[in-house]
């Protein structure tokens, strides 16, 4: 036998700590289990964790839904939650009656920890889904925040629970959701959400926002030569879903600015990875 490399000191060897010390903190109250925790609770013989079990239930309100069409904002809804942690996400779709969706309300809020309502949060005569939640005498209710799209939305609280109606269009949903229930759920329930990966990118085009209103910019994010670029899309209103599905961040223009010009640099949000370009 012959030996023809030296072994350091400790090599393939495990000292004691190198795997978990007993000052390390696994997982801290708030956190998302990730894989990893569950390894590492499972080294140190930990079978169990408490976790909070969060229930939601998402309605969709529209008669046009009772017949023929399909709220598919209700999909985008649920997923959201879902990737947030939820257990358990109901949803339920509801014809245009006061009544009725004031009584499904009531009946949610001795079930479920968050209820969130898509459609009818406008002002006019036949969007009812405010006037069921004043039906329910809410401890709290706002309705009208200056972001855009989204504007209508509202948030209440009925029974200690968090009634949300966001509008029933996909883009001006997921801008309420990100820009307004996501904030409002983690200080709800003391937990702290997985964020968006965030970088810098450069504007192709110039993006422009009304001034005293929060505007959600959805963007192509994609690398050409080893620079980042930002092309902002305009593929449709608050309900299209194209802008969504064709992009993969967001900026978010703040409320004392007009929007930013061609060339300038901005921070973005990415939901999605970056297009590579071989250009």
């Amino acid at each position: 036998m012959y030996v023809y490399k030296s072994i350091g000191k400790y090599e393939n060897v495990s000292l004691p700590g190198e795997e978990l010390d007993i000052n390390d903190i696994i997982i801290r109250k708030g956190d998302i289990l990730r894989p990893w925790h569950l390894a590492a609770l499972e080294a140190i013989g930990r079978e169990e964790v408490g976790i909070l079990d969060i229930k939601a239930c998402v309605f969709c309100t529209g008669s046009e839904f009772k017949e023929k069409f399909k709220p598919f904002t209700r999909k985008l809804v649920k997923g959201w939650l879902l990737e947030k942690g939820f257990t358990e996400v109901s949803v339920k779709v509801l014809p245009d009656d006061v009544d009725i969706i004031s009584k499904n309300l009531g009946k949610a809020v001795m079930e479920y920890d968050v209820i969130i309502v898509c459609g009818g949060t406008a002002k006019g005569e036949k969007d009812y889904t405010i006037k069921a939640i004043q039906k329910l005498n809410p401890s709290y209710l706002l309705h009208g925040v200056r972001i855009r799209p989204g504007r209508t939305m509202c948030f209440s609280v009925v029974n200690d629970r968090p009634v949300v109606a966001i509008s029933g269009l996909p883009v001006a949903a997921f801008s309420s959701l990100e820009l307004v229930v996501k904030p409002i759920l983690e200080r709800w329930l003391k937990i702290r959400f997985l964020e968006y990966p965030k970088i810098r990118a450069k504007l192709v085009r110039r993006v422009t926002s009304k001034m005293g209103f929060k505007s959600f910019i959805r963007l192509r994010v994609y690398e050409r030569k080893g620079q980042i670029y930002a092309e902002p899309l305009v593929a449709g209103g608050s309900g299209s879903i194209r802008s969504l599905v064709l992009g993969n961040a967001f900026l978010i223009v703040e409320e004392d600015l007009e929007g930013f010009d061609e060339g300038e640099e901005v921070e973005v949000e990415l939901y999605a990875p970056v297009y590579k370009e071989n250009l």
